[in-house]
């Protein structure tokens, strides 16, 4: 897995590797870069996005390097971000064992695990989607919020299949934010 948090809105992008190889990393810098239409103006990360295949690549495109150190006393919003959704992938991939997920690939999983995150309200009052983009994010299909015709027709198998992982998904970042939340507070409450 391959995560690209923007800094400025807090939008999370990821993507399924099938191995920790510098090209593979690097070919998926270049697919985010082609699915939003622009080039990160710096990259931080640890040494390992700083070994000699990115850094040539960064260079290319004019990127600023930014490492961290190797012993980074504080946790970076990255992090904090990566922790946060290995939690929500832990969730999201025990749920996906059941049956009716049987046709459902990783990438797709990744996708909507994602999407999640993206759409959920921040302490500002807005999702990073929102932020990113300027738009609202799109409803869930919901009873109260849908109209007369959405709730009469039967949606496609491939569109049901998706509204369950919307859901799961949902599901699985509640449930990590919570944890998230919960172990944060009994660490404020333990005394040096």
């Amino acid at each position: 897995m391959w995560l690209v948090l923007d800094g400025a809105s807090n939008l999370l992008w990821a993507t399924a590797q099938t191995s920790l190889r510098n090209k593979e990393t690097i070919q998926a810098l270049r697919l985010w870069t082609d699915e939003n239409h622009c080039t990160p103006k710096a990259i931080v990360g640890d040494e390992a996005f700083f070994q000699e295949d990115f850094l040539t690549s960064y260079r290319t495109h004019r990127i600023k390097e930014c490492p961290c150190g190797p012993r980074t006393p504080w946790p970076t919003r990255a992090e904090s971000a990566v922790r946060l959704f290995k939690r929500q992938w832990q969730i999201m991939s025990k749920n996906l064992e059941e049956d009716r997920f049987r046709g459902v690939t990783v990438r797709e999983a990744v996708e909507r695990t994602v999407w999640a995150r993206n759409t959920q309200l921040a302490v500002s009052g807005y999702s990073p989607l929102e932020i990113a983009t300027g738009k609202r994010p799109p409803d869930l299909l919901d009873i109260e919020t849908s109209d007369p015709a959405q709730l009469s027709v039967d949606p496609l198998p491939e569109d049901r299949t998706q509204q369950e992982l919307q859901r799961l998904a949902l599901k699985a970042h509640q449930e990590a934010r919570q944890s998230a939340d919960l172990r944060h507070d009994m660490a404020r409450g333990t005394m040096p």
